[in-house]
């Protein structure tokens, strides 16, 4: 019982618990989560979870901030175009002006060589020293590597090499980014003697820059607050206060005059706060913007580095130097940055909140802004909570090990992440994903009620707005507008609390934040304030830590019993209940709240996390890049006499049919709606017929035509789409007796593309329920090549349909196995694109990291045509790109080494060697053994996020069949979300290790290898299914019976690589002619009057666990 306690805690139902499952339902979802999730959990847990700080192994889904259509898109340009002073500037007499200057002002000393970095790095090395006792800002000191690097830094100018503006210029780094040799102790008792062997990206990026590494500065513990190790690090301005927020030290030094700039990080105002609280400018940028390799990582989809500095200006050169691609973060991107000292503020529309400084507000207006009164306006009212569900998950996912270990007994501060992180284990995996939807309801919302300015200003610590800037992933720069009095002052002191400013810009246009920032600092000085660094007053000494003891009691039992079931019972009896209180008080809020807003909607199409997998192999995503393909071209194709012959012609054919007029596009409508109505009752493929919008289309296609207007190869082509995919005023049902009669107002990316390209849709095709496998509700589709087996797979309805020559074409879905073994049990060709390639709006979601759309067809040919017309940039779709690949028609295929695996089909492999291939013996060697769970956890999770509602509600009662989706989808509800977490993160693991073994251009192998499969969807590679012959059925219901089992290979390449495997196919197709071939449809059996109604059968997921 204590088990259903847990679930009770996990199920959150917005009324009585027991009001979603009966207690045999509880007890089933309890014994599949003991069979089925835990030895999932702990195989992805021993794979990644073992090592802290989340440096290795990062989750496969990053955050995408960027924003749709409207008119914030990123501007293109190469770097920035700093500004020069024709007045020669003298260098000061003391140090302590020279600690106060800019980078523009020391690196025109160091150019007119007035000092040298040397002498610089001297200085402020003495300065971190001199006030580092009192401040408490410093981990380590790197001056054998400051000396090494400004000497470095000398010679390379003596030898006239100036490598720009940061050319020996002395800065710190939080100490969470390693640098080799020194240590990187991420503020923590635990981790004060780490030494990482990692140069961080953005180290290596200041280093190739000039700049001089002088000092790793204070991170609060685990990059939380200012309480690290060693301390707590205090405000300049008043140093009886702290610097608040976990870039303490970068904010704290860069105040002091300690260093000219710093390097500090954000998750959720870690440089907002100390900047605001220490009075200087810092600038949170871009999400993605800057890579994070080598970077304690609380949140893969958060976590953020920028500069503190002087001013605005040497925020905009630190940014300039350090942003860019880095190869090792699937996060971050090459962002076309427009100059911010090139922005002609005066066009600028920008709005001031009810809690900005009106004296910033004057100042722009004064230089010609366009200052209008504003107001934040969005529906989601869970942004906090959203915020720390994804935090507090992500951070736990990459503490794992160091939480089991009981090292947070030890944690600087315990009412911090030792509290959170163990409330963490207490949110379930479906409702971390239902935050990431709410997360992305709320960016659409943010975007919505920005347009029509160009940012905002506000105040920079309300933390509703640092909760909301930082999950949209906007920029803020932190600019200082004032000075106050503290309270009860010592005397003759000189301490102030500081005033600052916010200036928030739409995701990718930092430059608006930091040419409006340098438009203020022109005209006023309060950036130019120095602290009273040297008032020390009577209470300036450090505060005493506490520590505590605990014992277990008896009221913790059952839920320290359930935790067992996690391999988490490492919790004493009084943490036990502060879990429960804390969870109660906190995570159900959040849960309840996000729930409201995007679970009430079944399907997923609406409301799509931010959270988007990224399948992108190395720094370039194809070669030989093209616009469009070059479609080989057909000469003398005759109309045949039959419409059974038309039936199984190509798309080329077809078309070239349509083009020499001797056949319409009615004409040809008509066919194949005949043809659909005739075999439909037999093979149930067919959901609904669009025969008024088709004869529309295809009428639409001749007039065009005679007009003398060519849309390309599809132009009057008829097609069918799988009943996931949404087109307005017919119904899309999603194959599920719950949404039978559904008709959503909502045009689907695909078929507004294939619109566009003249086709025309005669039919919505049968999915199996909800996309899982081939029943529906009005049946089970029949496999053509043999009429008493069933077409298995969801897009059964597009296999059959495609094999029995119903169609010329057809567009199916694939999470897991769905377009390749229909594919294969029908005898068609199918392209599984890779993942992003073709954008999905309007179609019913399981899983936003793993559904593809792709082709059926007659050939490979076909296949690529449609590829073609159909891939490209869904606004509406995040995980879509705008990928150019290769011209499949073009690929030198002699030039290509292909592997062929243990059961590849060695006719493919003599065909291809003929045809001048390098076929070689190949093995995919990868260590990540939970595959198959990690594939079920994902899509599982996911779907449940989808279809809440429906669950809740209990129409998973009527669901077709009950040993599908209802039984995985109430399993899914025990799946913690730390360990969904640790899932991606396995996956990432297994993309790199694939990715290491993929040394040849493509390989060969069975389509329907069960782990393959699952391998091929987490991975994201494309891969194509062809006919290579057949092979007699068991016990044919007649001697003379022309039924047949079909047998195909798969050609599989890496991601953005469709081309490579299309043009084998190509090759392969024309020496062989089984793709030709057509199925008996017309042989009916003694077992065939009566269709048989849907069967009890094992669903394919027979995971294996070694």
């Amino acid at each position: 019982m204590s088990l259903l306690i847990l679930l009770g805690l996990l199920l959150f139902s917005s009324g009585n618990r027991n009001s979603v499952f009966a207690h045999q339902k509880m007890l089933e979802i309890v014994k599949g989560a003991e069979e089925f999730n835990i030895p999932i959990i702990r195989a992805n847990r021993k794979l990644v979870a073992s090592i802290n700080g989340g440096l290795q192994y990062p989750s496969v889904l990053v955050f995408n901030p960027q924003w749709g259509t409207s008119q914030h898109q990123p501007p293109k340009s190469n770097r920035f175009k700093y500004p020069s002073s024709s007045a020669l500037l003298r260098r000061p007499s003391n140090d302590e002006d020279i600690a106060f200057m800019t980078i523009t002002e020391l690196g025109q000393l160091i150019k007119t060589k007035q000092i040298t970095s040397l002498e610089l790095t001297k200085i402020f090395l003495r300065r971190l020293k001199r006030y580092n006792g009192v401040l408490k800002a410093v981990v380590s000191y790197t001056e054998e590597l400051a000396y090494k690097q400004a000497k470095r830094a000398d010679n390379l100018l003596d030898k006239g090499v100036y490598l720009g503006p940061l050319h020996g210029i002395p800065y710190g780094l939080k100490d969470i980014i390693s640098v080799p040799k020194y240590k990187t102790t991420w503020g923590s008792t635990t981790f004060k003697n780490q030494v990482l062997n990692t140069e961080a990206w953005v180290y290596k990026r200041l280093k190739s820059a000039g700049a001089v590494l002088v000092a790793k500065l204070v991170s609060g513990s685990l990059a939380y607050d200012d309480i690290w190790f060693g301390g707590r690090t205090r405000n300049p301005w008043n140093i009886e206060e702290f610097s608040t927020g976990s870039s303490a030290g970068p904010a704290v030094s860069t105040s002091a005059g300690m260093v000219p700039f710093a390097i500090g990080t954000e998750t959720a105002g870690s440089i907002t706060f100390p900047a605001a609280r220490c009075g200087i400018t810092g600038l949170r940028p871009t999400f993605g913007s800057i890579g994070r390799t080598g970077v304690m990582s609380l949140s893969e989809s958060l976590d953020k580095v920028g500069p503190f500095c002087r001013d605005a200006a040497d925020c905009a050169i630190i940014l300039d130097v350090i942003r860019g691609k880095d190869p090792n973060d699937m996060s971050s991107r090459d962002m076309p940055f427009k100059d911010p000292f090139s922005v002609d503020i005066t066009k600028l529309r920008v709005g001031y909140v009810e809690d900005a400084e009106m004296e910033v507000v004057k100042v722009l207006e004064s230089k010609g802004v366009k200052m209008v009164p504003f107001k934040l306006n969005y529906t989601v009212d869970s942004v906090q909570g959203i915020l720390n569900f994804t935090m507090d998950v992500d951070m736990l996912a990459h503490f794992d090990e160091w939480q089991r270990s009981g090292s947070d007994r030890a944690y600087e501060a315990q009412e911090q992440w030792p509290t959170e992180l163990r409330r963490a284990r207490l949110i379930p995996a479906v409702d971390y994903v239902q935050a990431q939807r709410a997360r992305g309801r709320l960016i659409r919302e943010v975007e919505d009620n920005l347009k029509g300015i160009d940012g905002f200003i506000g105040n920079a610590t309300d933390w509703e707005k640092v909760c909301m800037g930082n999950l949209v992933g906007m920029p803020v720069i932190v600019v200082p507008t004032g000075l106050k009095p503290i309270s009860h002052p010592p005397p003759n002191t000189r301490r102030r609390t500081t005033i600052t400013t916010a200036i928030y810009a739409p995701p990718q246009h930092d430059h608006i934040g930091l040419a409006l920032a340098m438009a203020y600092q022109s005209v006023t000085h309060h950036h130019k304030q120095r602290p009273p660094i040297d008032d020390l007053g009577p209470h300036d000494d450090s505060e005493n830590k506490g520590s505590y003891e605990e014992s277990f009691d008896q009221e913790a039992l059952p839920l320290k019993t359930a935790f067992e079931l996690f391999d988490a019972n490492f919790f004493s009896s009084k943490k036990m209940v502060e879990i429960t209180k804390g969870a109660k008080e906190l995570n159900v809020p959040t849960i309840r709240a996000n729930r409201k807003l995007v679970g009430s909607v079944n399907g997923g199409l609406y409301h799509h996390s931010p959270l988007v997998f990224n399948p992108e192999w190395a720094t370039e995503e194809a070669n030989n890049k093209k616009k469009r393909f070059n479609y080989p071209y057909l000469v003398g194709t005759q109309r045949p006499n039959k419409e059974d012959d038309i039936a199984f012609m190509s798309i080329l054919e077809l078309g070239e049919l349509i083009k020499t007029k001797q056949v319409t596009s009615e004409e040809l409508t008509q066919i194949c709606l005949k043809r659909l109505k005739r075999y439909n009752p037999v093979l149930e493929a067919v959901i609904s017929y669009t025969e008024d919008l088709a004869y529309k289309q295809a009428k639409e296609a001749d007039e065009l035509f005679s007009r003398g207007v060519y849309l390309g190869p599809l132009h009057g082509i008829p097609y069918g789409l799988k009943d996931i995919i949404s087109v307005p005023q017919y119904k899309t049902t999603w194959g599920s007796k719950s949404f039978k009669d559904q008709v959503l107002d909502i045009e689907a990316w695909v078929y507004k593309r294939l619109k566009s390209a003249g086709a025309v849709l005669v039919a919505k095709l049968v999915s199996g329920s909800l996309a899982y496998d081939d029943i529906w509700f009005g049946g089970r589709t029949r496999n053509p090549w043999n009429i008493e087996e069933f077409s298995t797979g969801s897009s059964a309805g597009p296999a059959a349909c495609i094999s029995a020559g119903l169609v010329p074409f057809a567009i199916g879905s694939e999470t897991v196995g769905s377009m390749t073994l229909p594919a294969s049990r029908c005898g068609v060709t199918a392209l599984r694109p890779t993942f992003g390639l073709v954008g999905r709006t309007g179609v019913m979601s399981i899983s936003e990291s793993l559904d593809k759309l792709g082709p059926f067809c007659r050939s490979a040919t076909d296949c690529a045509i449609v590829l073609d017309s159909i891939m490209g940039k869904d606004p509406d779709d995040v995980s879509s790109r705008d990928i150019s690949l290769g011209d499949p028609f073009s690929v030198d295929i002699k030039k290509l080494t292909v592997g062929y695996l243990d059961d590849a089909d060695m006719e493919v492999v003599q065909v291809l060697a003929s045809k001048g291939v390098n076929m070689v013996p190949f093995k995919l060697n990868y260590t990540v053994d939970s595959v198959q769970g990690i594939i079920s956890f994902t899509m599982d999770v996911d779907m449940l996020a989808h279809f809440d509602e429906w669950q809740r509600s209990g129409k998973d009662d009527d669901y077709e069949a009950q040993d599908q989706w209802p039984v995985e989808l109430r399993r899914a509800r025990f799946f913690p979300a730390v360990d969904y977490l640790q899932a991606q993160r396995a996956r990432g693991k297994l993309i790199q290790e694939v990715r290491e073994s993929f040394k040849v251009d493509a390989m060969i192998g069975s389509p329907t290898e069960w782990e393959r499969v699952c391998m091929g969807n987490l991975v994201g590679m494309p891969v194509i299914v062809v006919q290579t012959g057949f092979t007699h059925i068991s016990n044919p219901p007649c001697s003379d019976c022309r039924r047949r089992k079909t047998t195909t290979t798969g050609i599989f390449a890496p991601p953005y690589h469709d081309h490579i495997a299309l043009a084998l196919a190509v090759a392969y197709q024309s020496e062989t002619n089984h793709h030709k071939q057509r199925p008996p449809v017309d042989e009916l059996g003694p077992n065939d009057s009566i269709p048989n109604p849907p069967i009890h059968i094992q669903p394919p997921r027979l995971l294996r666990f070694l």
